[in-house]
Order: C-alpha cells, then structure tokens, then sequence
C-alpha cells in the first residue's frame, strides 16, 4: 500500500517524493528484520506455505473467490465501527465509503493526500486478497480499521471546515462531536458484546466445554500436543497436568486438531480415545 502511494504521489504530483521512499525502505527493513527470526529457524515456507495464507481450494478461480468474498466481508464494515446501525443495515457501508469524498478536496492538501492514501490501502488490500484467495482474519486489519477511522473524522472536518469558512472553532467543534459518537458507541456495544463476539463465537462456552469433555485425562497426566492443539493444553496444564509441546513418544495421552496428521511413529503406540471437536485425543497403548 505504501508503495503504491508512493507511486501514484509522484505521477499525480510530479514529484519524487524521496522522503515518502526513504521511509518505505525503513518500513520493509524493518518488516524483514521483525521475519528474520522465522526465516532462520523455519524457512520462508513457513511463511509463504501455511495454513493461514494458502489459497482457499474451494475457490479454483479468481471470479468465484470474489463470489464468495463479497458477501462474506461485508460483516466486517459493520465490525469496523462496532456495528454500528444509526440508520439501518447500510450504515457501515456507508461510513466505510465516506472517506473517498476527500479525494475531491483541494490538491496538495492533507485531505486529498488522506483521500488518496485510503484508496490505495484498501484497493491493494483487495488485490492481494484475490492474487492469494485467502481473506484474513479481522485482528489482522487493525491498521486498516484504525485508518478507516481516522478517515471517517478526518472526512467530517473537512466537509466542516467548508460548512463553517469563518467559524474556526465550529469546525473543530464537529469532528470532536462525530468522535464522540463513535467513543460512546464503542463504549456501549464493547462492553455489551466483547465476551462473545471477539472471535464470532461464544469463547465462554467454548471453554467450558472443552474443560468439561478433557475431564478424560486424570490430573497429573502426561500429555503431549500438536502445533494446533495448544488450546487443549492449557486447560490440561491447569488441571496439573504435564504438557510436552514437543513430545517423544512416550506421553501418556496425546492431542492434535482433527486436521492434523498424527505422526507415523506414533500409529502403533496410540489408539484414539475420544473426539473432542475439533481435537482428537489418544491414549498411550
């Protein structure tokens, strides 16, 4: 997105912006010294290949991915604002769009230079969703989110400020009052929904019950995880359990996710004891 940006600020503005390069270079040095660790004691594929940004297979072709995807983000522009619904369904879509009106502000200024950066976040995001076929969780568009909001006041000030030409202070007064409206509403739907909808599900009961079926483990037991079995793992080491992130084969029980292969070695020394979705657990035979 920063390069981009960068980009289209030189050939809109016939300027080199090498101020604008300096800090996208700083950006992308720091973005690989923060994956060096990785790098070095995973591969690239570990970054490139996993699970979480492999392209969906269900979705052979960029068009039927964009099917799919349409419908399906339209949630989010209801999460950005906390589901928001002042007028209807529509709301969020319509503060999502309310931003683009800085693109007509005057040139040069730090509206149009907000107005143009918006654009080019959100449409290399939409790019890069569709080249990889993968949407991303919503934690990992914080940056976006917290841009859009930003946007949205930054919106309400410059339309304020050709509303109120000579009254200075009202036109601060505006933005401040579509801020607070914002704060409350967070305030209020936060407090109400944060316990079940942090990640689309109730995370209470998902606790609870899988606390309630690991009760098959005896405390003070063995037991050795999967990557993706962590969850079960810490409920088991609160109930005294030992937990071997990195087992040998000789833990009494052993737990993986159900889209997990259980290691080869491991086919003759364990037999599946009880499914706890979506986890398996084996026993020791």
């Amino acid at each position: 997105g920063l390069l981009v940006f960068t980009a289209l600020y030189q050939l809109m503005y016939r300027d080199t912006g090498l101020r604008l390069w300096r800090w996208n270079i700083a950006a992308g040095a720091l973005t690989f010294l923060l994956y060096l660790p990785v790098l070095c004691f995973s591969g690239a594929r570990a970054i490139t290949a996993n699970g979480y940004v492999a392209p969906m297979a269900t979705y052979k072709t960029a068009y039927a991915f964009c099917q799919w995807m349409l419908p399906y983000f339209q949630p989010y522009l209801s999460h950005i604002f906390s589901g928001v619904n002042w007028f209807g369904p529509s709301t969020g879509i319509v503060l999502f769009l309310f931003p683009l009106l800085l693109l007509f502000s005057k040139k040069r200024s730090v509206y149009s230079y907000t107005g143009l950066f918006y654009v080019t976040a959100w449409l290399v995001f939409f790019i890069i969703v569709v080249i990889m076929k993968r949407l991303p969780f919503e934690r990992n568009l914080i940056g976006h989110y917290s841009l859009t909001l930003c946007s949205v006041i930054m919106t309400i000030h410059w339309l304020s400020t050709l509303v109120f030409r000579s009254k200075a202070k009202a036109a601060f007064i505006m933005p401040c009052i579509g801020a607070l409206l914002l704060a409350i509403h967070f305030w209020q739907t936060n407090g109400r929904c944060l316990q079940e909808t942090l990640y689309e599900y109730n995370v209470n009961n998902t606790y609870n019950g899988l606390s309630s079926e690991l009760e098959i483990i005896p405390q003070g037991s063995k037991v050795g995880i999967s990557a993706e079995s962590f969850y079960c793992g810490h409920i088991s080491a609160k109930r005294c359990c030992a937990i071997y992130a990195c087992p040998n084969g000789d833990e009494t029980y052993y737990i993986k996710h159900q889209d997990e292969d259980l290691p080869p070695h491991y086919l003759d020394k364990y037999s599946l004891q009880t499914k706890v979705n979506p986890y398996e657990v084996y026993k020791l035979k």
